[in-house]
């Protein structure tokens, strides 16, 4: 269900051997999903989104970072860890990223994953521009979108320290080592 309002006002503002047209649009709405038989989870470009009643669609869905453990004995006291392939709990250690625990189980895994943020903006618009003299003329369009969340694939890729492409400058200062 899609609820909201657009506004679009243009004209021309100049009307003579140069002419300048113009225009501006605004809209707002708001997404909510009323009748899904089941939730959807959906992968796309290493992100996780999922779609279930009441929420925005394809909202971003995953674990929320909390910091990176510093030292075993940081580790040690938290506790946490993940399920190997055979059930065996794996814990966490030093320079392994913290999560939190959402169930409260000691097990990080699919049941800790929150809704993260949703992609649908709450605002967006834009405006646009024509100046014409004689045979040439010159257009422009700005537009913009605020109150949702972006997933930054080129961050993940170049930010993790798992793949062989060139990484950014904020790799330098990734845990190294306890100390």
């Amino acid at each position: 269900q899609n609820t909201g309002i657009d506004v679009n006002v243009s004209g021309r503002l100049i009307n003579g051997r140069v002419t300048w047209d113009a225009g501006i649009s605004l809209g707002k709405y708001n997404n909510k999903v009323t009748a899904v038989p089941e939730t959807v989870y959906t992968e796309y470009a290493g992100a996780t989104y999922i779609t279930q009643n009441g929420q925005a669609a394809n909202a971003f869905y995953g674990y929320k970072f909390d910091g990176v453990y510093s030292t075993e004995a940081e580790t040690a006291s938290a506790g946490l860890g993940s399920l190997g392939f055979a059930g065996n709990k794996i814990p966490f250690t030093a320079g392994d990223a913290k999560f939190v625990d959402k169930n409260g189980d000691k097990i990080i895994d699919d049941q800790d994953r929150f809704i993260l943020g949703s992609p649908n903006p709450e605002l967006f618009g834009g405006m646009n521009h024509t100046v014409a003299y004689k045979k040439w003329r010159l257009s422009a369009l700005f537009t913009f979108n605020s109150g949702n969340e972006v997933y930054n694939y080129t961050r993940g890729q170049l930010e993790s320290g798992k793949n062989f492409y060139n990484q950014t400058d904020l790799m330098l200062n990734r845990w190294r080592a306890e100390g």
